[in-house]
C-alpha cells in the first residue's frame, strides 16, 4: 500500500515510550483509531504523516528552507519532503545547522549551549505551520533564516468569517 506500516509502528513506539500513551493494536488498528482511514480508504493525514511517498499524492507538502545574507544572498537552501513528522525533523537540522550558538563554561560539568533563537519555540513554529497550513494551497511552507529575523510562514489564510480585527 502506499502507508509504510514501519513509520506507523516506530509511532506506536514512540508514544508508548514517552508515556503518554499505552497502545497495543496492529498498524492499521492504530490508523482507524487515529480516523486516519474513512469508509476503507486512506486519508490525505494518513499519508502525510505515514505514506511512502506523501508528495506523490499531495506535492505542495513541503517545506522549502533557506538561510539569506540579504534578500538576494542566499547561503544554504534546501527543499524538504517526506512525512511530516520527518519534515519537522530536518527542518529542524536544517536551523540548527544555520543558527549561531555559544558555548557557555560554567561551573557544571557540562558546558551549557546557548542558541541563537529558542529551539523549542523555532520547533513549535514549524510544528504549526505543518499542521495548520491549507493543503489545498500550491505554496511550500517557507522558513527563512536572516542576520537579524527567522521567519516561518504557512501557506492559507484565516477561516471563512474571521478576521484580523475580529481576533483582536
Amino acid at each position: 500500500g502506499d502507508v509504510d506500516l514501519k513509520k506507523v509502528v516506530e509511532y506506536v513506539r514512540l508514544a508508548n515510550e514517552s508515556g503518554r500513551k499505552h497502545i497495543n493494536d496492529s498498524p492499521m488498528e492504530v490508523l482507524k483509531k487515529l480516523d486516519l482511514v474513512k469508509n476503507g480508504k486512506l486519508t490525505w493525514a494518513a499519508i502525510l504523516l505515514f505514506g511512502k511517498e506523501p508528495q506523490r499524492f499531495v506535492s505542495q507538502a513541503k517545506i522549502h528552507c533557506g538561510r539569506f545574507k540579504d534578500e538576494v544572498s542566499v547561503i544554504d537552501d534546501q527543499l524538504i519532503q517526506g512525512t511530516l513528522i520527518e519534515q519537522v525533523d530536518s527542518a529542524m537540522s536544517f536551523v540548527k545547522r544555520n543558527l549561531k550558538i555559544e558555548f557557555v563554561v560554567s561551573g557544571s560539568p557540562r558546558r551549557e549551549e546557548k542558541w541563537e533563537y529558542p529551539l523549542a519555540a523555532i520547533r513549535e513554529a514549524v510544528v504549526n505551520a505543518v499542521c495548520h497550513r491549507d493543503y489545498t494551497q500550491p505554496s511550500d511552507i517557507q522558513l527563512r533564516i536572516y542576520d537579524n529575523e527567522l521567519l516561518v510562514w504557512s501557506p492559507g489564510s484565516l477561516p471563512l468569517g474571521i478576521t484580523l480585527e475580529s481576533l483582536y
